[in-house]
């Protein structure tokens, strides 16, 4: 009986032993991560980085880059959105760059923090991209004041002092084209006496003078013409501009100006005409033939009957001047019938 006893004692401290050894031997369960634990401090926010749609805030690890949009609250406690994703801050949050101050609607900006369960980010860091300046205004004008030899210039526009170097990159002409009276712009750093170094400095060419005179010499077929204007050979083409009238309207005779560049041959290929219209018809002589009442009169002068009305201008004189034998001028367009409604009446002074 005894020996029972001590063999069951055995068993049951065997036993316990061996449940025990099992217990120790087993890993301890994994701790399950807090939500909302910082990132590391060392992830970097890079600004130049677009945040993709649909992985903004993904992971508290993933800093999330984008403008600044829906700015509300004061500081240090501001909420706002970057890429589609609800910032938060508060007086717990550190600025890489910037302040609190510098959280604007339109703003660049980075944030990294821990993110709540309803997709928003408690920000632990902000990083403001700098502020761009503007690009400085082009100073125009005519140039003045012109000293010093290419590259190296200095001349004035609109008051402004310009300074250009071997840098200086010119448009419309070299730097030995620029020249007093011609027209220009610059633009460039302004230094602290208000005077501007320039980058870049666009010289405007002036256009050509036209030419004008008498069409002649005329020859070729439309669009493609050549004629004379005051000795200047004049060319046209598919790409010349007519105003006044068209192509067909260039007879000999007819006065015209032009405007295009120069061929070294000194003829010019016309990116412009101007036809001048047809001087109205002109009358003059003694009066003769008077009839009617001011300001409906009826005379003739040299053989063409003309005719005034109220819109009918004096020079020299008023309507009621007109008296047979007086000596007169008339301009006006003329009618079917060969005689002119005055627009223009000029009478002689009595010799």
């Amino acid at each position: 009986m005894l020996s029972r006893r001590y063999a069951l004692c055995f068993l049951l401290v065997i036993a316990a032993f061996v449940i025990g050894c099992s217990n120790t031997s087993k890993s301890p369960a994994p701790t399950a991560p807090t939500p909302g634990t910082p990132p590391a401090a060392g992830t970097s926010i890079d600004l130049n980085v677009v945040t993709p749609p649909g992985t903004q805030g993904a992971g508290s690890e993933k800093p999330v880059v984008g403008t600044v949009d829906r700015v509300t609250g004061t500081c240090p406690d501001l909420t706002f959105v970057l890429s589609g994703v609800t910032i938060h801050i508060s007086s717990k949050t550190v600025f890489e760059s910037g302040t609190c101050n510098d959280v604007k609607d339109g703003v660049r900006a980075g944030a990294i923090g821990s993110k709540r369960t309803d997709g928003s980010i408690d920000a632990a860091r902000v990083k403001i991209a700098p502020a761009v300046p503007p690009p400085p205004e082009p100073v125009t004008g005519i140039v003045s004041s012109l000293s010093g030899t290419c590259p190296a210039l200095t001349f004035t526009l609109s008051g402004t002092t310009i300074h250009a170097t071997d840098k200086t990159v010119f448009e419309g002409g070299a730097c030995g084209d620029v020249k007093e009276g011609m027209r220009a712009a610059a633009v460039g750093p302004k230094a602290a006496d208000g005077s501007i170094t320039a980058r870049h400095v666009k010289i405007v060419v002036p256009p050509p003078p036209p030419v004008t005179g008498t069409i002649g010499s005329l020859s070729g077929t439309c669009p493609a013409l050549t004629f004379v204007l005051s000795g200047t050979t004049v060319h046209t083409n598919d790409k010349t501009r007519f105003e006044g009238g068209t192509c067909a309207d260039v007879k000999e005779g007819t006065r015209a100006a032009a405007i295009g560049p120069k061929a070294a041959d000194g003829s010019i290929t016309a990116e412009h005409v101007k036809i001048a219209p047809p001087p109205p018809p002109r009358a003059s002589g003694p009066v003769t033939s008077l009839s009617g009442t001011c300001p409906a009169l009826t005379f003739v002068l040299s053989g063409t009957t003309v005719h005034t009305n109220d819109k009918t201008r004096f020079e020299g004189g008023a309507c009621a001047d007109l008296k047979e034998g007086v000596r007169a001028g008339v301009m006006g367009p003329k009618n079917t019938d060969g005689s002119i409604n005055a627009h223009l009446v000029k009478i002689a002074p009595p010799k």
